[in-house]
């Protein structure tokens, strides 16, 4: 089985303002605020077993370590997909983010 890089963004919605901000080892984080708002982004890595690949719509189905699995759209930067099979090991850039914006009543 062979390794095969590749960065898919994705966005993710999160439950929590913690969860946003709390860096990881091995990810960024990134927030920018102005008067009532703020988004914080957190940029993640992680590896993961391709289950499928529709090359035609750069859908891919991942399962990660603890067996889930995912379905993600492969982003323009991701090349070669034509290349990726099932049985692959990849390593998957994604960012989590969350938008929050104040507003009366």
């Amino acid at each position: 089985m062979k390794h095969t890089s590749m960065a898919i963004a994705v966005a993710v919605l999160l439950g929590g303002i913690g969860a946003a901000v709390s860096a990881q080892p091995g990810s960024t984080v990134a927030v920018e605020t102005s008067p009532g708002q703020a988004t914080a982004v957190q940029v993640k890595e992680t590896v993961a077993t391709v289950e499928s690949v529709d090359v035609k719509s750069r859908q891919v189905m991942i399962r990660d370590a603890a067996g889930r699995e995912h379905a993600l759209v492969a982003g323009p930067d991701v090349r070669n997909l034509e290349q990726v099979k099932k049985g692959d090991r990849v390593t998957v850039q994604y960012a989590e983010s969350l938008s929050l914006k104040l507003v009366k009543g």
